[in-house]
């Protein structure tokens, strides 16, 4: 039983603190690193001293070469570890990020619902499809509140109102976590106000003063940390009060951990250590590693910048950083694990292989789908008619398979690696560091009139060789109106000054 007031039983705190005194000063920041690799297993070669995280991706779309390359990793890994195999991470915002995960709708979707019950089923999907596969973490829910429509990012989350996003995101966390058996990983982002940056811009300063820091979008995070038992929070790229939370001990430890209570472990988003020195907070990497360690950051991910072995031991060695800070990140570490039952038998799951493509799945996608609709108005055409009537279809995503997939579904990581665009995203790797790490062309067209890049060919071929069974709008409505005459159009672009297909 755990204690009243703690996150982990006695029985977990003792073997973790074990654990860590048979740890070697270089397996213990093994534990505060992360690799990402693609279509394959991590070796031993790659992390000597094990991992704290790896990011394991299939743009293949193949479940078994998938499971195989999970499994693989957890075996090497055991070898180098001390018995502390890596967590491996994946997205799960609406679903999986796997090319055969069941799809829900977009977090703002689900906000729509205003129902627990339905962001829990899903949930309890998703928990157990991440099981099969092997995975052990979850970077979701978002529990940002944003009240900006021009941030971009606005369909991640839940919406405007911080008690709405409280009791969905504590749903969630439940379910994806599961029961105290059966544990995974959830991983609550992004602490804090990411969603308030000026003007709307991402990774922006959010200009809002601490009470309604407090108050407004602390107040998810709370919730789940409270109800939910949150087992990791990741950090926001954005600056509050002029500091960059990534690098703030005020907002990670102080307001985090002894405010909040939080207990379980923080993770980066993805290069945000190296964003101290972009911002000039930092000299280079190495010091930025030393300021996000301060500030309270345990795990950086996805590849060791600032947590980089020779760093941490260096600065070790020079008093920079004492090794109490790594044993207070690497103790956290390893009580995740061992509530997640990482250190007995981590792996994929054969018997939860029947989660993917179940009729189960299939009824709370569907329910969550049609409960996230919000019908302004009905003058009498909905619901359309069986009898042979005439529908115009029109818009680019009419006949697309591509948008009907929203941001964190397999089908848009696919697009964004192959496709470079990751690249063109403000704080990301400059577009000439995507071409050279995953071979891509830098001729990309863009639609007339605008900065916007056409669709990548390779992408979309690959879009269409995994995802070819899925109905676009357009062949969706024929099926169920087979009489109907339908005159699809696609008018315009999704950017441009391309209007000639208007007339039509």
């Amino acid at each position: 039983m755990m204690e009243e007031g703690n996150m982990y039983s006695e029985e977990i705190r003792t073997k973790a603190r074990d654990l860590l005194q048979r740890m070697t000063l270089e397996q213990k920041i093994g534990q505060m690193q992360c690799v990402m690799n693609i279509n394959g297993a991590v070796t031993e070669a790659a992390a000597p001293h094990g991992l704290g995280e790896v990011s394991i991706m299939m743009l293949s779309g193949d479940n078994e070469a998938l499971k195989d390359a999970i499994d693989s990793t957890y075996r090497n890994m055991e070898k180098v570890s001390c018995g502390a195999p890596p967590f491996i991470h994946n997205e799960a915002l609406t679903g999986l990020s796997n090319a055969e995960a069941t799809v829900f709708p977009t977090a703002l979707g689900l906000g729509a619902t205003f129902n627990p019950d339905v962001v829990r089923e899903a949930g309890e999907v998703i928990h157990d499809q991440a099981k099969a596969l092997g995975y052990s973490q979850l970077f979701a829910p978002v529990l940002d509140v944003c009240r900006d429509p021009r941030w971009g990012r606005i369909g991640e989350t839940y919406g405007e109102d911080p008690t709405l996003s409280a009791m969905l995101g504590v749903s969630f966390v439940n379910a994806l976590q599961g029961p105290e058996n059966d544990r995974l990983c959830a991983t609550g982002k992004h602490f804090l106000g990411y969603g308030a940056g000026s003007g709307g811009l991402n990774m922006a300063s959010a200009q809002v003063p601490y009470r309604e820091i407090r108050e407004v979008y602390a107040k998810p995070f709370q919730a789940a940390i409270t109800e939910g038992g949150l087992m990791s929070v990741m950090n926001s790229y954005g600056t509050i009060d002029g500091e960059m939370v990534i690098g703030s001990r005020r907002i990670l430890t102080d307001l985090l951990r002894k405010e909040m209570e939080f207990e379980g472990i923080t993770v980066s988003d993805y290069g945000s250590v190296e964003h101290l020195v972009d911002h000039r907070l930092a000299t280079d990497n190495d010091e930025a590693g030393r300021m996000a360690l301060h500030a309270g950051l345990d795990v950086e991910c996805p590849q060791p910048v600032g947590y980089r072995t020779e760093n941490l031991l260096n600065s070790a060695r020079l008093g920079l950083i004492s090794e109490e800070e790594i044993d207070r990140s690497v103790l956290r570490i390893l009580e995740a694990k061992i509530a997640c039952g990482m250190t007995e038998h981590p792996g994929s799951d054969p018997a939860r292989q029947s989660s993917f493509h179940s009729k189960a799945a299939d009824r709370a996608a569907m329910k969550a789908a049609r409960e996230s609709v919000v019908l302004l108005k009905n003058d009498g055409t909905l619901p359309l008619k069986k009898e042979s009537i005439k529908i115009a279809l029109i818009g680019p995503h009419a006949d697309s398979i591509r948008l009907l997939y929203g941001g964190y579904t397999a089908i848009a990581g696919l697009d964004m690696v192959v496709g470079g665009s990751l690249g063109d995203q403000a704080g990301m790797p400059s577009v000439s560091e995507m071409e050279t790490l995953f071979h891509l062309s830098s001729d990309k067209p863009v639609y007339p009139g605008s900065t916007v890049e056409k669709e990548n060919e390779l992408a979309q071929q690959l879009v269409l060789q995994i995802y070819g069974h899925t109905p676009t709008i357009r062949s969706a409505l024929k099926e169920i109106n087979p009489n109907a005459e339908i005159v699809c159009v696609k008018g315009c672009d999704v950017a441009g000054e391309d209007r000639s297909g208007f007339d039509a």
